[in-house]
């Protein structure tokens, strides 16, 4: 409930504090009194636009502040939870302040929040009939809830969103699955080029290193195996040639015993050279591993290609070929899953559509219940010949289904939508309320709203305006009881110009304004007691306040049956 709201320098209000009572709180004052100054400035704590404009002339900056006492309403706990907000003694202050250039500051226990959250809150905090905005009965997405309240059908429209919760889920996953599918189908040619590649040639790192190594290693013995088939070749030339000369040095040696030394050395030499080319040719036989070094190296510039063109490494590598085969084998199995999935979705579908039907026959069954019980309150409020109902009409648009031969459009509300329709006249057709309704319409309607559906009816804080338009006498009493009615239960804030209402408030404020200061205009709120308040009244029901005025009020006031 709103506890207090301090307003400075906004328009004509220099200064006001004012103290509220959880219960009926009324708000009067002589036409143009500034009434709806008092409104702007509780509108701004909502998150209305506050201006330059509406600084006071000759001052710097406008000031606005409410306290809300929030405790029993755990919805705004976490809300301000989720701002980050923490609202100690279930009490929260929203500040907006403007200086003269414009720049604003928007405070929510003094820190700093957006426009649009305070808004969001200010949806929770009041609701402000006779501007056609902050009001239930505007916003049409609420229409169906709130009839289902009324008819005792919350059980069975929960039922039917927690069915169409489930038959929202299996549409959004067969549009999952077709999507999925129709991406792998556009890439299956290049997965299956992708895993013949990597499948055929991908190796792995540690393979890499050895194929490496073997290859240098087979490329140091090949360049070794040249050297010793040289080697043995030259070696055998010198063989060949070794043994002539020691053949010429064995006839020498016969000629000439001084030969003999040479004939030794010769031999030796021999010797060297046959033991070297024995170990060449050993070796040459050892380097013929068979090994086709082409081969190895053309796996290596392959895998060193592969990396190149994916730019991945090794991992990388596997990881791509491991993508492309579960992609494949997704393609290979989605026939089955979209199978399930259209199983699961007819027979939800089924489900969903006869719990939706159940929840139209029980709806269209409640309507008469609804207007007879509306109808009652609003002549009970002035309004006899009018008439409100709750339209359900097919739904335009939404998801459409295909079941037992029919076509359904289903929204989370069922297969139709709920709006609130009115009729001032009993002669005239229904239409719209948001198109139809004046402000006192609507805010007589909530009455009713208010008294048929119970606490149920959103916002703690009801702030009224405009409600006493077009009515007086026995209506505008019946106004004022109703009023009482509702303020037993939450708090009701009323601007008013009629004493009829006024007489029921527990907590009364007059407005007044006044020419001062070189022709400014001010305008003042003051909180009425026991005398002060008789004159207000004196003053609404004869426009004096002399003794009999005065008498007449008291009377007034004392007898309320």
């Amino acid at each position: 409930m709103l506890v207090q709201i301090s307003i400075q320098n906004f328009l004509f209000i220099e200064g006001a504090k004012l103290d509220f009572h959880a219960g009926f709180n009324v708000v009067t004052g002589e036409t143009g009194a500034g009434k709806s100054v008092f409104l702007g400035a509780l509108s701004a704590t909502l998150g209305e636009k506050l201006g330059a404009d509406r600084i006071m002339p000759g001052k710097t900056f406008a000031r606005v502040s409410s306290v809300f006492d929030v405790r029993k309403r755990p919805e705004i706990l976490e809300r301000l939870a989720a701002l980050g907000i923490e609202a100690e003694d279930g009490l929260i202050t929203v500040r907006r302040e403007v200086d003269l250039e414009g720049k604003g500051k928007c405070l929510l226990n003094d820190q700093i929040v957006r426009i649009g959250a305070l808004k969001e809150l200010g949806e929770l905090l009041l609701d402000l009939h006779g501007q056609h905005d902050n009001q239930f009965l505007f916003q049409v997405r609420e229409h169906a809830a709130l009839f289902d309240r009324f008819a005792g059908l919350e059980a069975q429209a929960t039922e039917y969103r927690a069915s169409w919760k489930d038959l929202s889920r299996l549409v959004e996953e067969k549009k999952e699955l077709e999507k999925r599918e129709a991406e792998v189908r556009r890439e299956k040619e290049f997965l299956e080029f992708t895993i013949r590649e990597l499948g055929d040639h991908l190796i792995s790192e540690d393979e890499y290193q050895k194929l490496r190594d073997t290859v240098r290693q087979q490329a140091a013995a090949e360049k070794s195996g040249r050297f010793l088939a040289k080697a043995d070749e030259q070696l055998s030339q010198a063989r060949t040639a070794l043994g002539e000369a020691i053949n010429h040095f064995v006839e020498l040696s016969k000629l000439d015993p001084a030969f003999d030394p040479g004939l030794s050395k010769l031999r030796e030499a021999d010797a060297a050279v046959e033991e070297a080319a024995d170990l060449a040719a050993e070796r040459l036989t050892g380097a013929e591993t068979g090994v086709d070094v082409d081969a190895l190296q053309a796996r290596l510039s392959r895998t060193e290609s592969l990396k190149k063109k994916y730019g991945l490494d090794f991992e990388g590598l596997r990881l791509r070929l491991e993508e492309a085969r579960g992609k494949l084998a997704f393609l290979e199995d989605v026939a089955l899953q979209k199978e399930d999935c259209l199983k699961a979705l007819r027979a939800q579908a089924a489900r969903t559509v006869a719990v939706a039907e159940a929840l139209r026959e029980a709806r269209k069954k409640a309507v008469p219940a609804f207007e007879n019980a509306l109808r009652g309150e609003l002549e009970f409020l002035g309004m006899k010949g009018s008439r409100l109902s709750c339209a359900f009409t097919p739904n335009p648009a939404g998801l459409t289904l295909t079941h037992d031969g029919k076509s359904h459009v289903l929204d989370d509300r069922g297969l139709d939508g709920a709006e609130f329709v009115f009729a001032p006249v009993r002669e005239t057709a229904t239409r719209k309320l948001r198109e139809i309704a004046s402000g006192g319409e609507i805010s007589r309607i909530m009455l009713a709203f208010k008294k048929v559906l119970g606490a149920d009816v959103p916002a703690h804080t009801l702030v009224f305006d405009e409600i006493d338009v077009g009515i007086g006498g026995e209506t505008a009493l019946n106004v004022g009881r109703k009023m009482a009615e509702i303020a037993s239960t939450r708090q009701l804030i009323v601007i008013t110009h009629l004493p009829q209402i006024a007489r029921y408030a527990a907590r009364h404020f007059r407005v007044a304004r006044s020419i001062e200061d070189a022709g400014r205009t001010h305008t003042r709120i003051s909180l009425l007691e026991n005398d002060d308040r008789l004159a207000e009244i004196a003053r609404m029901l004869s426009g004096k306040s002399g003794d009999s005025d005065l008498a007449f009020a008291k009377d007034f006031m004392e007898n309320k049956s």
